[in-house]
């Protein structure tokens, strides 16, 4: 008998971790339904058509996988998830850059061996996407986030963990070099 209960007393005590690690999955999920979309998008204006897809998905892969670390009362689900899209761009973005780099300096020869890799005020999309290419990755966030997909300053503040006061001159030093790699892209067409 007392084998039996000890078997029957390990069985409930794996069942209730088990809970414990998946309660709030369905929160979780539900977020994955609301936010996808805008998520995509904002990958695809941060990181490019190329790696939206992959941004948007590692996005939501690390969101299961950080699930537990969660904290409500720092900010909804959706900021939580903008934060994490954000690094993952990041992530991509400095891979990217490596990846050129390798690349550049092997065509130089200097590395030989296996050793070394933003409501849209303009119609023409284009444009914009030059333009946004050409901001440093922390104003293209901001940028984004606020304009583009209409956070606050706190939510935007709290997505990607900087003072809402950053976020303000983010948002003003941005908007003004967006208007003038605009105005070059214009001149050039």
């Amino acid at each position: 008998m007392d084998a039996v209960a000890k078997r029957v007393s390990s069985v409930s005590a794996q069942n209730r971790d088990e809970h414990v690690r998946t309660e709030g999955f369905g929160e979780l999920a539900a977020a994955f339904a609301e936010n996808f979309t805008d998520v995509r998008r904002y990958a695809y204006r941060r990181a490019g058509a190329d790696a939206a897809d992959e941004v948007a998905s590692e996005t939501f892969v690390r969101a299961v996988q950080g699930w537990a670390s969660f904290n409500p009362s720092v900010g909804p689900v959706r900021l939580w998830l903008f934060g994490i899209a954000a690094n993952v761009a990041r992530e991509h973005d400095r891979a990217a850059r490596r990846r050129r780099l390798t690349l550049l300096r092997l065509r130089q020869g200097l590395v030989s061996g296996p050793k070394r890799g933003f409501e849209q005020s303009i119609a023409d999309v284009e444009a914009v996407d030059a333009a946004l290419k050409d901001l440093r990755q922390e104003l293209k966030d901001v940028l984004l986030l606020v304009d583009g997909l209409e956070f606050t300053y706190e939510e935007a503040a709290t997505a990607l963990r900087i003072p809402v006061g950053t976020v303000r001159s983010r948002l003003s030093t941005g908007r003004r070099r967006l208007e003038k790699v605009l105005d070059r892209v214009r001149e050039a067409k």
